[in-house]
């Protein structure tokens, strides 16, 4: 008899394991490849396709992303790394950079600036977790006629957490820097 030869146990323990590496998503490190604000190896594309606890990085040629087409929204578990503060800038185009809304997100080692909004000229945080760490906030905007609330960043939800990041020349009506509703 079949059985015999092929024992049911280890058949069990092969459906088990294919059920397990089937129905598991891995995390992985994605990389940034242009400059490029969407399209092949953008960070817009990259976030957009990334599944919860991926890392994204940047190439060493990628040394500054104009965000032309809006905040790039962050609701899931992400880690962005970039280089450095003085490799990366990040710049917004008549918006803020991001808006965080879910999940618990690392932005790491990079400038965040040129960012216009309402609110968060250069980050916008209504719920999840945020972590900016070794990063330069500056030069963000938020508009004063209608609340400017945060210059650099405005946590009206969720946790932020600042981590050895600096803070510089944010304009707004209420928290240059920082709001915290």
């Amino acid at each position: 008899m079949f059985y015999k030869n092929f024992p049911l146990r280890q058949i069990f323990f092969g459906f088990c394991a294919l059920l397990f590496f089937t129905s598991h998503t891995f995390a992985a490190t994605l990389t940034v490849t242009t400059t490029n604000d969407s399209g092949a190896g953008s960070l817009r594309l990259l976030v957009s396709n990334s599944v919860a606890g991926d890392t994204i990085n940047f190439e060493t040629n990628v040394n500054s992303i104009v965000l032309s087409n809006g905040p790039i929204s962050l609701n899931k578990n992400l880690t962005i790394l970039g280089p450095g503060p003085s490799l990366l800038r990040i710049f917004g185009s008549g918006s803020n950079l991001f808006n965080v809304s879910l999940g618990t997100v690392l932005i790491s080692d990079m400038t965040l600036t040129n960012g216009f909004a309402l609110g968060g000229g250069g980050v916008q945080l209504t719920g999840g977790t945020l972590t900016i760490s070794n990063c330069a906030v500056g030069g963000n905007f938020a508009a004063a006629g209608q609340g400017g609330l945060g210059g650099g960043i405005n946590a009206s939800g969720g946790n932020l957490i600042i981590v050895n990041s600096t803070f510089n020349a944010n304009k707004a009506h209420l928290g240059g820097a920082l709001y915290n509703s």
